[in-house]
């Protein structure tokens, strides 16, 4: 299963992702619909294995600014045939 931290997050300067899979992609959308921003893995700023062996990605939006509201985050992979959605709260 795919995460998102800080969840919610008082500043949009950072997104992790836990357990992404290989070659995914990634897009946040609001509410409307729109998509905001589309990543990929090789846009993550960090990827390191935490102290319980969990698979993090950092990826680093401070060039993308984001106004406090509800966001979509989707993680989809073709590789395994799935897609991950789940909400972000930036306040």
């Amino acid at each position: 299963q795919v995460s998102i931290y800080p969840n919610p997050s008082y500043s949009q300067h950072s997104l992790n992702i836990v357990n992404i899979p290989e070659n995914a992609k990634i897009s946040i959308t609001n509410l409307k619909g729109e998509i905001m921003y589309t990543l990929g893995n090789k846009d993550a700023e960090n990827t390191f294995i935490n102290g319980a062996g969990i698979n993090v990605s950092t990826f680093s939006l401070s060039n993308f600014p984001l106004a406090k509201g509800i966001y979509l985050v989707s993680v989809q992979s073709n590789k395994l045939g799935k897609s991950y959605t789940t909400k972000w709260i930036v306040l």
